[in-house]
């Protein structure tokens, strides 16, 4: 077979504003309240803590300095957690997957069917008390998920786990 390499035209491809794309679930606010709060938590017990060891002798201002840093810190990732929510969105095609993220670096993944190897639901203690699960999606040839869907229902998750599976390495003549 001789070989082709013919250019495309550009302007007749498909537009990425067409698709459209569905949020996931308002409830995955809570769960990224919740995950934010034992992270800052933490942080605040370990930053305590080494202000009780023996030879840690920090002055008043510059602990206030530093907590008041934290604390800044903190409120900027909550900020940040909150308008990236926004953007947090996944669609299902004839021959991929979709899923968008982030707010100040957005970043749209897709993931066809032919690539895919296998997949995988999983629910943390958070997203398990408000029926939420994470749909993870792997490829060949990597470490982790190429996709992690978070913030989809359970339901959801379990659905488009089962129809990836079944379509998950067939040919799309793409």
């Amino acid at each position: 077979m001789p070989f082709s390499n013919l250019s495309i035209d550009v302007n007749t491809l498909p537009r990425q504003e067409e698709l459209e794309l569905q949020p996931v679930s308002p409830k995955f606010k809570a769960v990224q309240w919740w995950n934010w709060s034992v992270l800052w938590i933490i942080i605040a017990a370990l930053f305590t803590g080494f202000l009780f060891l023996p030879k840690v002798k920090l002055s008043v201002t510059a602990i206030i300095i530093v907590s008041g840093s934290l604390l800044l810190l903190a409120v900027i990732h909550k900020i940040a957690q909150l308008l990236s929510f926004r953007f947090r969105a996944f669609a299902v095609r004839e021959h991929d997957i979709v899923y968008q993220q982030g707010w100040l670096i957005r970043k749209k993944e897709f993931c066809p069917f032919s690539r895919i190897q296998h997949c995988s639901v999983n629910a943390g203690i958070f997203e398990r008390k408000y029926g939420l699960a994470t749909l993870e999606v792997f490829t060949a040839g990597s470490s982790g998920a190429d996709i992690a869907i978070k913030g989809l229902t359970a339901e959801q998750a379990t659905l488009l786990k089962e129809m990836i599976i079944k379509n998950a390495g067939q040919d799309d003549n793409i």
